[in-house]
């Protein structure tokens, strides 16, 4: 099998666990902004994995897509991902979907508990919409920050 990850730091434990479960990155998508994916270029350097700050074309996707083993992983990417002929994709997103779904869901946890966990969902054309294949929630203390949410989100998404 061969992975397409897009993503930063929020999920890089994930990247991180599909190379030690000697799964072929064939490249990593990042948006490098304001330095979010310094721990994703450090894994790429360290296992010679080409990565690219730049978001990429249709065309470059394509190019991924003749091979019939090849799987997309979004995980804390800012760009959509175009699903139309991509066989196999899925999307680490930190909250029980489909609750708080969109881009920075943890901001949304600490007023809503009830949506704290995270979710892992087939990649469709709508954001957040697609079929769930595994949830697994986690408890929000009275004192949680942003910070704290994140930990425990990353902890979550490799069990």
């Amino acid at each position: 099998m061969k992975i397409v990850y897009f993503g930063n730091d929020l999920f890089s434990n994930c990247l991180l666990l599909l190379i030690k479960n000697r799964l072929n990155i064939e490249r990593v998508f990042i948006n490098d902004v304001q330095e979010n994916a310094s721990f994703i270029k450090r894994i790429c350097r360290k296992y010679n994995i080409v990565y690219s700050t730049e978001k990429p074309s249709i065309v470059t996707l394509k190019g991924y897509l003749n091979d019939e083993q090849t799987v997309f992983v979004v995980a804390d990417y800012g760009y959509k991902v175009p699903t139309n002929e991509i066989k196999y994709a899925i999307n680490i997103h930190p909250s029980l979907l489909p609750k708080s779904r969109g881009p920075t869901p943890l901001t949304y946890i600490i007023d809503n508990p009830e949506n704290a966990g995270v979710s892992i969902h087939k990649l469709t054309e709508k954001l957040d919409a697609g079929s769930i294949l595994i949830q697994e929630k986690f408890e929000v203390e009275n004192n949680e920050t942003i910070s704290s949410l994140m930990v425990k989100s990353q902890l979550l998404a490799v069990l």
